[in-house]
C-alpha cells in the first residue's frame, strides 16, 4: 500500500493519488498509522541541555 499512495524520504511523507480528495483519503488513513517510539524519545529526552551557546 505504502508504495502505491505515497514517497518516504528521511522525515518527509509525500501522499499523491488521483484527486485532492483522494490524497486526503490516503493521508487521513497514512496518519491514523503512524506511531511514536516512546523509546526513542526516551534517549533523546535523557539527553544533557547544551551548556555552551554560538
Amino acid at each position: 500500500m505504502v508504495e502505491k499512495t505515497m514517497e518516504v524520504f528521511m522525515d518527509d511523507i509525500s501522499v499523491f493519488g488521483n484527486s485532492f480528495e483522494n490524497c486526503l483519503s490516503r493521508l487521513d488513513k497514512m496518519l491514523q498509522r503512524i506511531e511514536v517510539d516512546r523509546a526513542k524519545v526516551d534517549v533523546f529526552a535523557k539527553l544533557p541541555h547544551p551548556t555552551t551557546v554560538k
